[in-house]
């Protein structure tokens, strides 16, 4: 554990951590304008960039990733390559969940199983 942070040490930090955003946010914004006007993207009023951008590199990377696993098993077993792009984006958001812990069912507890009907009731 650590030592308490007085009052004004906890106010020096706030300051730092609103100049540190304000000095990221103008840094991004700078680059999210250029890709708007570069390659017609939209912001909306929150500031998220959507449209071209995001799609257009998204399937320059499926069609590089199709080519360059046209001799795989998936493909001569006859599977398209729109198919196979959507197998692969399954596959990579299943190592997501399985990395973060969360694809498995959870563990019920004594008392939800005997609450669900699928436990044993306690000996006496």
């Amino acid at each position: 554990m650590g030592l308490k942070k007085t009052l004004k040490e906890k106010i020096r930090a706030a300051a730092q951590r609103k100049r540190t955003r304000a000095w990221l946010s103008s840094k991004v914004g700078k680059g999210l304008d250029w890709a708007t006007k570069k390659l017609g993207a939209t912001k909306d009023s929150k500031g998220i960039v959507s449209g071209a951008l995001g799609r257009r590199k998204k399937k320059q990377d499926d069609k590089a990733w199709a080519k360059k696993t046209s001799n795989s098993p998936a493909a001569k077993a006859g599977f398209s390559d729109k198919e196979r792009i959507a197998l692969k984006e399954k596959h990579e958001a299943f190592k997501e969940k399985r990395k973060a812990g969360t694809h498995r069912k959870k563990k019920l507890t004594n008392a939800e199983k005997l609450r669900m009907g699928r436990g044993k009731p306690a000996r006496r």
